[in-house]
């Protein structure tokens, strides 16, 4: 339904968007909230700003409470500087050995 959302271009997504905003029913605001959501990843932080500007806007429009989207979030966190993800099983021996073969981390372990 919202496919032009998941194909256009990210300096194009806002204004599409806005459109489809505009002719939205009830029915289709949480279908519609979860396509923005899938392209977050992509965006900038104030592009990011934005849109979730524009979601809370339609959610006051229809006087629907926010709601968490479970299970389609991406949990990674990014800046200009780093990355935050969570660990998965393909860390784990690095992690390990960068915790316990740092003596400081590692001397009140008996």
């Amino acid at each position: 339904m919202f496919d032009i959302l998941l194909t256009c271009k990210v300096n194009e997504l806002k204004q599409k968007a806005e459109q489809i905003s505009a002719s939205l029913k009830p029915d289709e605001v949480e279908p519609f909230i979860r396509a923005l959501w899938t392209r977050v990843p992509e965006l900038t932080v104030v592009q990011e700003k934005e849109l979730h500007k524009l979601g809370r806007k339609i959610l006051k429009r229809f006087s629907m409470n926010p709601f968490r989207l479970k299970g389609s979030i991406n949990n990674i966190i990014k800046t200009e500087r780093l990355i935050l993800r969570p660990l998965t099983l393909a860390d784990a021996e690095t992690a390990y050995h960068g915790w316990t073969g740092d003596p400081y981390p590692s001397r009140n372990r008996r």
